[in-house]
């Protein structure tokens, strides 16, 4: 399944994120590896680790599901099929 981000609304960025923690955020919430969103985005695997404990830090979550929560909670997230 994969999810539509809406930044609407966010002007100046989503809870202090960066474009690259954006970026990072968005491809966990679709629930992408490391490895993958690393190769996509051109840099390292430990490099996408570090963008995730910032991403971790900022928004107040745990783990990936928390921060899909979060982002759903939020109406960050647009699932295909299940629009208002």
């Amino acid at each position: 399944m994969s999810a539509r981000v809406d930044r609407s609304g966010y002007p100046g960025g989503w809870q202090g994120l960066t474009q690259r923690e954006w970026e990072v955020a968005i491809a966990l919430a679709r629930d992408r590896s490391v490895k993958e969103i690393a190769a996509e985005l051109g840099v390292s695997a430990k490099t996408v680790e570090y963008y995730w404990a910032r991403i971790k830090a900022k928004v107040g979550v745990r783990s990936y599901v928390g921060l899909t929560l979060w982002m759903a909670r939020r109406g960050l997230l647009r699932f295909p099929g299940r629009e208002k």
